[in-house]
């Protein structure tokens, strides 16, 4: 598949419900903030996207909130992460999500 974004955009775009979640193994056109390229490893990487429809005003909280729930699993697992500002989990100063 391309892109779960795109993917995800699409299927809002024609009435997919809230909470549809978008699931590929790779993806050839991933990308991140600003349109920058997002480079994945095949099936090694987790590669999804959740269709969300929240409220504008909440977008830059519901960032912060997912990006605190990445670095509470990974340190589940006993991993220690960070974030980097905005948005940005790392673990070892490498791009987690």
């Amino acid at each position: 598949m391309p892109s779960t974004m795109d993917m995800a955009w699409e299927m809002a775009r024609v009435g997919a419900p809230e909470g549809t979640v978008i699931i590929a193994d790779e993806q050839s056109a991933g990308r991140g903030r600003y349109e920058r390229a997002w480079i994945s490893e095949g099936a090694e990487d987790i590669l999804c996207s959740i269709v969300l429809k929240p409220r504008l005003s909440l977008v830059p909280e519901l960032l912060m909130i997912a990006a605190l729930a990445c670095v509470d699993v990974t340190e589940n697992y006993g991993l220690t992460s960070g974030l980097k500002w905005p948005n940005d989990v790392q673990i070892n100063g490498r791009k987690l999500a």
